[in-house]
C-alpha cells in the first residue's frame, strides 16, 4: 500500500530535516564551550536529554497525548535509545580528541560512504 504525501507535507518535512540537521550541526558551538569549563560529555548529553525529555513531556501532556507504551514498544524504544546514546556520547567524546567540524562530518557522511561500500560490494544501480 503507497501512501501519497502532499507536496505541502513534505515541503513541511523537508523543512524540519534542515532544521534538524542545522540544530544537530551546531551542538560543538555549545558542548566545546562547557568543556573548557570543566563539564564532561556525559554531564552535557544527561542535561541535554533530561531537557529534551521534559519538553516532550510538556508537549505530550498540552496535546493529551498517552505515554503508554505496549511491552514491545517498550523494548524497540530501549534499544534504538542505547543505540542513538552510544552515537551521541561517541560524537561529544570526539570533541575532546579531534577538530569538533571533522567529527560532525564524518557523522553525517558516514551513512553514505556506507551505502556506497554496500552498492559496490553488492553491484546495486
Amino acid at each position: 500500500m503507497k501512501t501519497r504525501i502532499h507536496t505541502s507535507t513534505a515541503t513541511f518535512g523537508y523543512l524540519l530535516a534542515v532544521i534538524g540537521s542545522a540544530c544537530y550541526g551546531l551542538n560543538p558551538l555549545f558542548a566545546i564551550p562547557l568543556y573548557d569549563e570543566g563539564v564532561t560529555p556525559m554531564s552535557v548529553l544527561f542535561y541535554r536529554y533530561a531537557i529534551s525529555t521534559m519538553l516532550i513531556g510538556m508537549y505530550m501532556l498540552s496535546r493529551g497525548k498517552s505515554f503508554r507504551m505496549t511491552k514491545n514498544e517498550a523494548l524497540a524504544t530501549t534499544v534504538m535509545g542505547c543505540l542513538f546514546a552510544g552515537s551521541s556520547a561517541g560524537l561529544f567524546y570526539s570533541f575532546k580528541y579531534m577538530d569538533p567540524g571533522l567529527a560532525s562530518v564524518i557523522l553525517f557522511t558516514y551513512p553514505l560512504r556506507e551505502f556506497g561500500i554496500i552498492s559496490e560490494q553488492f553491484q546495486l544501480s
